[in-house]
């Protein structure tokens, strides 16, 4: 079995690569091609009126030097900006191209009669009167709506929530909010189930 003098390994960071430096075997430096950051090593000396020896070009090392580390391409690519709270959502193919999502839910107060919106979240007031929220229509899995007792008053004025069409929790009828201090989210399911009530 061969043995190995870890003593006479010996790598000397050079940091980031300078052009027309002069390099010795087992330098290493990091150096960015093609927008990929890797690490090198120099494998042959390279002096510095020498023009030309840079690392790697479109992905080939220079014959002076050899991958330490390669670099891969960064899977999300440069990232979106976006709004805070924000998320990056996949457009599914294989190329893996990310769009922002704003995931935070956007709170409304509500005291009226209304439609909600897929995604909405709702403070519903119902210190005045009772009132209908109705849920959206045609709504598709993973369709969400938030709903809570903004007052605790759903004891006193409860809060109807409308199916629109689809049943809820199974259920070809509204529900009735009457409990105070409550917050329910509810999540489409499918035709069958309906929107599940959920929290």
């Amino acid at each position: 079995m061969a043995k190995i003098d870890l003593g006479k390994i010996n790598f000397v960071f050079r940091n980031t690569w300078q052009p027309l430096t002069s390099y010795t075997e087992r330098d290493v430096v990091v150096y960015e091609d093609s927008n990929i950051l890797s690490t090198y090593v120099c494998i042959t000396p390279v002096g510095n009126a020498t023009v030309g020896d840079i690392p790697s070009v479109a992905g080939t090392a220079d014959p002076n030097w050899a991958y330490m580390s390669r670099g891969v391409t960064d899977a999300l690519g440069s990232i979106p900006a976006g709004a805070k709270g924000g998320s990056l959502i996949s457009d599914g193919a294989s190329s893996q191209t990310f769009t922002v999502g704003n995931h935070t839910l956007a709170w409304t107060d509500m005291a009226v009669a209304t439609t909600a919106a897929n995604g909405g979240a709702y403070f519903c007031d119902t210190s005045s009167a009772a009132f209908t929220l109705t849920l959206p229509v045609s709504p598709v899995a993973g369709d969400t709506v938030w709903i809570v007792d903004a007052k605790g008053t759903f004891a006193t004025n409860n809060l109807t929530v409308a199916g629109n069409g689809s049943n809820i929790h199974r259920q070809g009828t509204d529900v009735t909010m009457n409990i105070n201090d409550v917050s329910k989210m509810l999540v489409y399911h499918n035709v069958s189930n309906g929107w599940i009530i959920t929290g």
